[in-house]
């Protein structure tokens, strides 16, 4: 009888522990980040004295863990492809800086801001008066990654 008892509460121990952990996604996924794009700016000085990369850019993203167990660490949005909108060309590639922690608790969301690092050579020729769009890479310590395409942005120059 002891025996029987005690192979029932093993099983129902099992059990227990089994059902408490979030079997949805595993510990490296990003299945539960959600971006949302708020706004963005992007343009180029070209006054007489122009530096090698003449490209400013800031983007704001809110990223957000859906998970109510679970906690996001080791984000980064470090780079964004950018592509010209009215033919989806690509332009190039920019790396951003920010100060955000990349950790998202279970059920927080972050407003992320990112500022373009600006380069010792030209990425791509300023796209004066053209709109573009961005799909902003964030990824984790693992190397999985989502992308969150921003809406059309106005590409201003300074002459």
């Amino acid at each position: 009888m002891k025996q029987i008892l005690f192979i029932f509460g093993t099983v129902l121990f099992v059990q227990i522990l089994s059902g408490c952990q979030d079997q949805s996604t595993s510990p490296e996924s990003l299945a539960d980040l959600h971006l949302t794009f708020v706004s963005g700016s992007i343009g180029a000085n070209l006054m007489p004295s122009v530096p090698p990369d003449p490209i400013s850019c800031q983007i704001t993203i809110v990223a957000e863990n859906s998970s109510t167990s679970r906690t996001l660490s080791t984000l980064t949005a470090s780079q964004a492809d950018v592509f010209l909108h009215s033919s989806n060309e690509k332009l190039g590639t920019i790396t951003f800086t920010s100060n955000w922690d990349g950790r998202l608790g279970p059920a927080e969301r972050d407003t992320v801001y990112l500022t373009k690092v600006i380069g010792r050579t030209t990425l791509f020729n300023p796209q004066c008066g053209k709109y573009v769009y961005l799909n902003v890479m964030v990824k984790n310590s693992s190397g999985n990654s989502i992308i969150q395409k921003t809406d059309s942005i106005y590409f201003g120059c300074v002459h």
